[in-house]
């Protein structure tokens, strides 16, 4: 169950995140501070924490991810967060014409903590940032929050469009389960974005 985002926003307030920053050791911070290369359909693609140490920055830890063509920079973003950080090519799809999709995932996966994949996309050889989702459970197992994404050629797709159906889970089935769709709609080389309900915003 995710919740979209332009901007990373709370948890819903069902679930119950005990985060305490963690000590963060010269093993840590070494690791987590090696840049990352990787290479999507002629792209380089160099992502990476710019300083890890959560006893500062807690569970938003200054990161980067930079986009060349050939040696030139084309599309810079950063974000803020803690734990293991990839770039992972989604392919391309028909969305009104061939465009090539990829993400950016950051967080660590367990109970508490926040998982965050941002989506961008590459028209007419510019990068442009789409929309960002978050997965969490709560360490107390009451409640989960997850996404799953549905491309034109999946069996659930719209044609030129992504769609990101977002979920908030209850597994005490005390509440009922709430949905929203996001509709990623692409125009030539234009795209809307649509969220026609605010439901997960509902739970108490």
């Amino acid at each position: 169950m995710a919740c979209g985002r332009e901007e990373k926003p709370k948890p819903a307030k069902t679930i119950t995140a005990s985060k305490q920053p963690a000590n963060a050791t010269s093993e840590i911070d070494s690791t987590l501070l090696e840049p990352h290369t990787t290479s999507i359909e002629g792209y380089k693609i160099v992502y990476g924490y710019k300083a890890y140490n959560e006893d500062k920055y807690g569970f938003q830890n200054p990161g980067y991810m930079r986009v060349f063509k050939g040696e030139t920079l084309v599309y810079e973003d950063s974000f803020k967060g803690e734990g293991p950080v990839m770039v992972t090519s989604q392919g391309y799809h028909n969305l009104s014409g061939q465009k090539l999709l990829f993400a950016l995932n950051y967080g660590t996966e367990a109970c508490d903590y926040t998982n965050t994949i941002k989506y961008y996309v590459v028209i007419d050889g510019k990068v442009q940032f789409l929309k960002a989702f978050d997965a969490i459970t709560g360490g107390d197992g009451y409640s989960s929050i997850s996404y799953n994404t549905i491309f034109p050629t999946d069996s659930a797709g719209k044609v030129d469009a992504i769609l990101v159906v977002e979920q908030h889970f209850f597994h005490e089935h005390d509440q009922p389960d709430l949905f929203d769709t996001n509709y990623i709609t692409f125009t030539g080389d234009k795209f809307s974005i649509n969220k026609p309900t605010n439901n997960l915003a509902k739970a108490k």
